[in-house]
């Protein structure tokens, strides 16, 4: 009797395991939810205004200096490049409102610490 019993037990679990792996994969999506890509931040390499392209250009011009692939020259004469570029970039954007510069000039503020619930699995 005692074996049935964890036979059943067993494929009660089994079933119900598939089910919750299964489940997301299955269904369909709920109209109301949002998408991965709406919970998901704006990506800085989507943005192409001449601005982020330079700027993105002197870091990576960076790395590949730190990493040994591009010489003192070759870097003197790209970052010299591409400082013109993103500084007349940055000249011919309009002025940002005062809320946001005087957000993006202000102190960090400090986070309080996370505290998370001590999980006990018996």
């Amino acid at each position: 009797m005692s074996s049935v019993f964890e036979l059943v037990a067993g494929l009660v679990i089994a079933t119900v395991a598939v089910f919750f792996v299964l489940r997301p994969i299955l269904s369909p999506p709920v109209a109301g939810a949002a998408s991965q890509a709406d919970l998901e931040g704006e990506d800085p390499e989507d943005d192409l205004s001449p601005r982020s392209v330079a700027l993105r250009a002197l870091k990576e011009i960076e790395f590949d200096r730190a990493t040994g692939k591009l010489s003192d020259a070759d870097y003197d004469a790209l970052k010299a490049r591409y400082t013109a570029e993103a500084l007349a970039a940055l000249r011919s954007e309009p002025p940002a409102s005062p809320a946001i510069a005087s957000r993006e000039t202000a102190a960090p503020r400090a986070r309080a610490p996370v505290t998370r619930p001590l999980a006990i699995f018996l």
